[in-house]
């Protein structure tokens, strides 16, 4: 016997609250990229733009009447270029995995920010080779390590360089691997993403036991960013840059395609990660227009579409007791059953003095143009100016909270 919750058409996303996290220790303002819920629904771990890891957790001691400030952001860990993080969810103790540029992954414990250990592959000259893409299997035992041509699967409990379990991908798929993320049934089958250019094989499933590929196919873009797998482990959902499907794949059918999902993110090479429902009912994601989406998973449909935000809506995360009642969805006093994050790079152009000088005589405004309106027609022009654009960035991070009203439907599996 199971659990399930039914949104209605008629459901609205509630923002529970808008949490700004604390600035960063360089002094460097960003937006943030990721957010994933711990096992236990007690700590958010928010990943930014700047490098830097952060967590929000509840303040159940403090008594105040200030709607944001039961919630709290503080740093547990400061590294510049963190390429991806992933929260293991199958245990007590919640641990995140970190990549960076030319370090090794780091596993953290989100609680104490202490760092369990540092696992580290290596390129056939016996150079560190950065992972680009980290995950778990099932059972929380092994780390998942992406790099150009191989994924290595780390024993948690024995930090260094010698891997379990190492799976070749680049003779099944093209590109360095982006993204990882263990098969929930099984602890040794795992779906691995890759930057692979557009139609190329850039999602492939792999069994640690025989280190082979299972199954290799396309998602459509130009490489893929997001996978989540379905809670029974049949179906494998994959989003991908400049595309603007979430594909759904049987696995047990050679990697047939069952339905695609519609969002607005084909004109971005942004990650935009989505999260599929702890129940398996529903899929939730952002898109590059500030909406967020819910989908029918039963029936390949969008139930739900709401705008949100003016920016990129990067990330959605469920809390892991949202497919149950509502006593159970409390993140600190209130209701939470998932959490989103949002924010994109802004590249504005600074014009010359003379062209400022033109322009406040002929009276138009001082705001920079983007650069994506410059004059492609000019090529010495846009040289020029494409030399003084620069990256303009939003000044706080945010994460929200939302709940939605749900019907809770309990469903008997035999």
């Amino acid at each position: 016997m199971r659990f399930t919750t039914l949104i209605t058409h008629e459901a609205t996303f509630r923002e529970v609250t808008n949490v700004q996290a604390i600035e960063s220790d360089d002094g460097c303002d960003d937006d943030a990229q990721d957010a994933q819920f711990a096992c236990d629904g007690a700590f958010i771990v928010v990943r930014s733009r700047a490098s830097l890891a952060r967590v929000a957790s509840s303040a159940r001691a403090v008594d105040t009447n200030d709607h944001d400030a039961r919630y709290v952001a503080c740093a547990i860990a400061n590294v510049h270029g963190i390429r991806h993080t992933r929260m293991e969810r199958a245990v007590a103790g919640a641990k995140i995995a970190m990549s960076a540029r030319d370090v090794p992954v780091r596993v953290v414990d989100v609680a104490s920010a202490a760092v369990v250990g540092a696992y580290r592959s290596y390129d056939h000259v016996d150079e560190i080779a950065s992972a680009l893409g980290v995950g778990w299997t099932a059972d929380g035992e092994k780390v998942l390590c992406g790099t150009r041509d191989r994924v290595d699967a780390f024993d948690v409990r024995r930090p260094g360089r010698t891997a379990a379990a190492s799976a070749r991908t680049k003779t099944s798929q093209r590109g360095p691997a982006s993204a990882c993320e263990g098969q929930p049934m099984t602890s040794s089958v795992f779906a691995c993403l890759s930057y692979g250019g557009f139609d190329a094989i850039d999602c492939a499933v792999y069994d640690l036991r025989d280190e082979r590929c299972a199954l290799a196919f396309a998602s459509g873009g130009s490489g893929g960013t997001c996978a989540r797998w379905s809670p029974c482990g049949n179906y494998l959902y994959v989003g991908a840059r400049r595309s603007t499907k979430i594909k759904c794949v049987d696995v047990r059918y050679t990697g047939r395609c069952v339905y695609e999902l519609e969002r607005a993110t084909g004109e971005t090479n942004q990650r935009v990660m989505f999260d599929v429902e702890p129940c398996g009912a529903h899929l939730i994601s952002g898109d590059a227009e500030g909406y967020l989406r819910a989908y029918d998973l039963s029936r390949g449909v969008e139930i739900l579409a709401e705008k949100v935000s003016e920016q990129c809506v990067n990330s959605f995360a469920f809390h892991p007791y949202a497919a149950v009642d509502d006593s159970c969805v409390t993140f600190g006093s209130s209701l939470v059953r998932g959490a989103s994050t949002s924010g994109e790079r802004v590249f504005a152009y600074d014009s010359d003095s003379s062209s400022s000088s033109s322009s406040s005589e002929d009276g138009d405004s001082s705001e920079p143009a983007f650069a994506s309106d410059l004059d492609d027609d000019d090529t010495s022009s846009s040289t020029a100016s494409l030399a003084r654009a620069r990256v303009r960035l939003p000044s706080r991070r945010s994460l929200r909270l939302w709940n939605w009203p749900t019907r809770v439907v309990e469903c008997h599996v035999g």
